[in-house]
């Protein structure tokens, strides 16, 4: 009798830990698989006549002087002489991280792990940073810069690499 008591025991532990390994890789896969969406708002909308520059990509800017650095760092002397007039007072980066996009409007912004695996070249960071995965409007709309505003998250996103 007391046998059987300690194999029901032996089973119900084995059932129970089996089970419990189930249901955490359960929530892993979901947790690496769901797609997380960042809202997002237009800061500004910069004209800039005869852009050389194209890109399907964009800029994560967190700081004052990242975006003075970008600034003056820039490629197109057209762009570079816009960002140099830019009125940083606009920009309140305590609150708020800035994307720029380059003659795409911005419809999407999202992040996983799945998703970071996929579109990213550096799949494994040791600062944790997720890249953000956008889509864009598929239509150029020449000589046109975006800036957009995400809130601040203290630098847990960053662009896309690769």
């Amino acid at each position: 009798m007391m046998k059987n008591r300690k194999g029901i025991r032996i089973k119900l532990l084995l059932f129970s830990v089996v089970a419990v390994a189930i249901i955490i890789g359960i929530v892993c896969r979901y947790n690496y698989h769901k797609t997380r969406y960042v809202e997002f708002e237009l800061h500004s909308k910069i004209a800039i006549a005869d852009m050389q520059f194209i890109t399907n990509g964009f800029v994560y800017i967190d700081s004052v002087g990242e975006l003075v650095c970008f600034a003056n760092n820039f490629r197109d002397s057209n762009v570079e002489a816009v960002f140099s007039e830019c009125d940083l007072s606009t920009f309140d980066f305590a609150c708020y991280d800035y994307l720029i996009f380059f003659q795409r409007k911005l419809l999407q912004l999202q992040y996983s792990p799945k998703l970071m695996k996929e579109h990213d070249g550096e799949y494994y960071r040791k600062d944790g940073q997720m890249p953000l995965i956008h889509s864009i409007d598929s239509i150029a709309s020449q000589d046109t810069i975006y800036i957009y505003k995400v809130e601040n998250t203290d630098g847990k996103f960053r662009e896309v690499v690769g």
